[in-house]
């Protein structure tokens, strides 16, 4: 299934109901508070859960109004666990080792550094072993999805009628090809800075100093973007710069960027023969993620779920 980052989707699904909330999660047992076709969700379990989610948006989160929502979340999580096992769906370790490697980065980035993730990790009794847990569950069940999906297709007639009566989505945005450089410390930053004015090999020095693990061995490479995907202060100072003119620094919550714009496209529409492939995979997509709603449906429907 073509998920640019499945597993964040589903973390999505699983935190929405948190954003904007606080209280506090209560205290840890381990009562069994559901079974799920005999297996056991404890009270820690959803206590973890409520802790995961808190860390990562900075928040903390009342049980009493949200705790249900989080639950079922748990639940649906262990019924496509048990579909994992019962189709003997297994993940690449070097996959997950990239997945849990660029969620760990995201936190860093979102603490101001791995110093400060650790003090607050020690502060809420979490381990970064807890989200390599879940991160790990996740892109399992993202290769549980690709299995159960595997093989749908729409028609040729569908893919043309949806271009046709669509145009409005055709128009590509002006957008940057960009590489950067991302360090945590403005002083290392105006370091790196001072070793390209000298001359040194900016995706060489991507390479070695930067700590987006996502692309520092592509040199930095982020691809095309266009305004609205990046922070504003990057995009802004990114779309300022000619090709392969490089920034000064550039602040923003994620840390010390150095920008290098390597390429430009202008807004243009697209052809049919041009868009054909986008709009059959977003089709085929919208087929799959129907498909898998009914899975899921009908997971729920078979399994007997215990509420103590």
């Amino acid at each position: 299934m073509n998920y640019k980052s499945f597993f964040r989707a589903v973390l999505i699904v699983m935190i929405i109901a948190a954003l904007f909330i606080t209280g506090c999660a209560g205290n840890v047992s381990k009562k069994v508070i559901v079974t799920v076709n005999d297996e056991p969700i404890y009270d820690s379990d959803l206590v973890k859960r409520l802790d995961l989610l808190g860390f990562i948006y900075q928040i903390e989160i009342d049980r009493d109004m949200y705790g249900e929502e989080i639950l079922e979340q748990l639940i649906e999580e262990r019924l496509l666990m048990q579909e994992v096992a019962k189709n003997n769906v297994q993940v690449e370790q070097e996959a997950i080792d990239q997945q849990n490697e660029e969620f760990i980065m995201m936190l860093v980035a979102s603490y101001g550094g791995k110093d400060r993730m650790d003090e607050e990790l020690k502060k809420a009794g979490l381990k970064v072993a807890d989200f390599e847990e879940l991160i790990t569950d996740l892109t399992t069940i993202s290769a549980l999805i690709d299995k159960v999906t595997e093989g749908i297709t729409v028609d040729d007639s569908d893919v043309r009628q949806y271009f046709d009566d669509n145009p409005d989505e055709f128009v590509t945005p002006e957008s940057v090809r960009a590489s950067h450089i991302l360090v945590q410390d403005e002083d290392l930053a105006e370091l790196i800075l001072e070793k390209i004015e000298n001359g040194e090999d900016f995706e060489d020095l991507a390479k070695e100093y930067s700590i987006d693990a996502a692309n520092k061995e592509m040199g930095g490479d982020l691809g095309f973007f266009t305004y609205g995907d990046m922070v504003i202060e990057f995009e802004e100072a990114a779309f300022a710069l000619d090709i392969d003119e490089i920034s000064g620094i550039v602040p923003t919550q994620f840390g010390f960027h150095i920008i290098k714009v390597t390429d430009y496209v202008s807004e243009k529409m697209l052809t049919y023969e041009e868009a054909e492939d986008f709009v059959r995979q977003r089709l085929i997509n919208w087929a799959q993620e129907d498909y898998f709603m009914d899975y899921i449906d009908e997971l729920w429907d078979a399994a007997e779920v215990v509420r103590s």
